[in-house]
């Protein structure tokens, strides 16, 4: 199994969306929409990242097939990285290895993410890839319909 990372593109968008409409990914997030995203929608807001000149976005391919992206962006304040990892490619160490690959795309340093306190996969990845706990944070959680804990991490 061969992960690598390329630009992501408006032609990756219909794949994000299938990734983000399959519910349990949503609830592990947390941070999603409640429901499956409604298309139109979910593209405009993927054109306008893609246009960001201050974001980095890369598309995850495993054996030529698209498995998800990870994204570096402002969140409050701080540069962040998240990522988004197709149900099928869960468990195979696919994230941290996309993760470990973009890391040295992005010179900031400091570098965060959050996770939902019970996202212990995610929680792994971020880990294994050098980030460590810094702080703890609450916030309504869309795709849940309830508060949730998360932890704050950074790297550098």
């Amino acid at each position: 199994m061969k992960v690598r990372l390329r630009p992501a593109a408006t032609a990756d968008i219909p794949h994000f969306l299938d990734f983000h409409s399959e519910e349990e990914g949503r609830r592990l997030a947390a941070f999603a929409s409640h429901g499956s995203p409604e298309p139109e929608a979910f593209a405009a807001h993927w054109r306008a990242i893609l246009a960001n000149d201050s974001s980095i976005e890369r598309t995850i391919v495993v054996d030529e097939t698209v498995a998800g992206y990870v994204a570096h962006f402002e969140q409050l304040g701080r540069p962040s990285i998240s990522y988004w990892i197709g149900r099928a490619w869960w468990g195979r160490g696919v994230a941290s290895a996309a993760v470990a690959a973009f890391l040295p795309l992005v010179a900031v340093r400091p570098l965060f993410a959050r996770v939902a306190k019970d996202n212990q996969a995610s929680l792994r990845v971020l880990e294994k890839n050098g980030f460590g706990k810094v702080g703890e944070d609450q916030g309504f959680a869309a795709a849940r319909g309830y508060e949730v804990e998360e932890w704050i991490l950074s790297l550098g």
